[in-house]
């Protein structure tokens, strides 16, 4: 859609636990990885359908999936979900441009069999998936799984009692990401928007050397420094290209950061990297009036807490309209259950 601001589109991002865990009972000893790729076989799952609707009342042009089990090949996860459950439908929606790849959770380090670069209990466990009604320009996009949590200058390596946590030859090795960090160049209208996606570790389920928390911060600080030409030098992507975003292109910032400005157990300061960062808007906030009947009109999790976040460049991105996928009618609330988040969107307008 077009007017007086630019082409606007609706860019949004969705925690939809759709991973082994939320297939299996609780009982279970050992998670299934096939289980997204078995629930997908059947167009009758109530869990892929709630969440398919939920995409599907929303219409965003752009969003990011996370925790969708990463499934090679791709016809039988990604393409599945969007053939099956969001095109073939009365009011379909076509994603043409779809873009999922390996991530770190289950992923064991090198030389260190018994442990992983993130938590998973199978390779591919919490994966993202992005779809788009616009060209993703492979040749402007970039990951950066393999980047090191080391190579991060003054990064917060996990401490106890002043010495460190990791031992020195594994923390040369561990990763950043705890699943991945993707900059996807979306072609729109023949203008670049990149979109910058991740889902950093939760902060917690850790010890003493609050290993998660830290990761948590430093997890979130890669973007704020990623969009910082003077802070971006130590950056190195999984094709050797150094730096950061280069130019004075519109991004928007998408995903579960776990991390809540005022409440919860992340670092201090956390998520304020983007919030109080010069170059993004976060002057408007996603509410619903769900949320606000649990307290805060903010949040997008279960526990209370604004976990998920939309967040716009102010170069070349003006904020029309945002919200939380919250309602308050009991008909529409019962396909909520499927995620213990919330969907966030936010309609943007794209300067000419």
């Amino acid at each position: 859609m077009g007017g007086l601001l630019g082409l606007e589109l609706k860019i949004a991002t969705y925690n939809v636990a759709l991973n082994a865990a939320s297939f299996c009972k609780k009982s279970d000893r050992h998670l299934d990885p096939e289980s997204l790729t078995k629930a997908l076989a059947n167009k009758d799952d109530f869990r892929l359908n709630a969440i398919a609707k939920i995409v599907l009342d929303t219409r965003p042009d752009i969003i990011l999936l996370n925790e969708f089990d990463y499934i090679s090949p791709q016809s039988q996860g990604l393409d599945r979900f969007c053939e099956q459950f969001l095109e073939n439908n009365a009011a379909p929606l076509h994603y043409p441009y779809r873009y999922t790849a390996p991530v770190n959770t289950g992923l064991a380090v090198a030389g260190f069999e018994d442990k992983v670069h993130g938590f998973g209990h199978y390779p591919g466990q919490y994966g993202m998936a992005v779809l788009s009604r616009y060209p993703l320009r492979q040749d402007a996009s970039r990951t950066f799984q393999r980047f090191r949590w080391a190579d991060m200058p003054g990064a917060l390596q996990p401490q106890v009692a002043g010495r460190p946590y990791y031992p020195e030859a594994l923390w040369q090795c561990l990763r950043l990401s705890s699943k991945s960090h993707w900059d996807l160049c979306i072609d729109v209208a023949g203008q670049p928007l990149h979109i910058l996606a991740s889902h950093p570790t939760p902060p917690v389920f850790d010890g003493a050397e609050k290993r998660n928390q830290r990761r948590n911060f430093d997890e979130i600080r890669f973007w704020a420094d990623y969009i910082t030409t003077e802070n971006s030098h130590y950056i190195v992507d999984d094709q050797g290209l150094a730096g950061g975003l280069a130019g004075d292109v519109p991004f928007v910032i998408l995903g579960d950061l776990n991390a809540d400005s005022s409440k919860g157990q992340s670092w201090p300061g956390a998520i304020d990297q983007l919030l109080k960062h010069p170059l993004i808007n976060s002057s408007a906030v996603p509410q619903s009036e769900g949320g606000k009947a649990k307290g805060r009109a903010d949040i997008t999790a279960d526990w209370g807490l604004r976990a998920d976040y939309v967040l716009p460049s102010k170069r070349g991105l003006k904020v029309l309209e945002s919200g939380v996928y919250w309602p308050l009618d009991k008909a529409l609330q019962k396909g909520l259950m499927a995620s213990d988040h919330r969907l966030v969107w936010a309609t943007l307008a794209l300067s000419p």
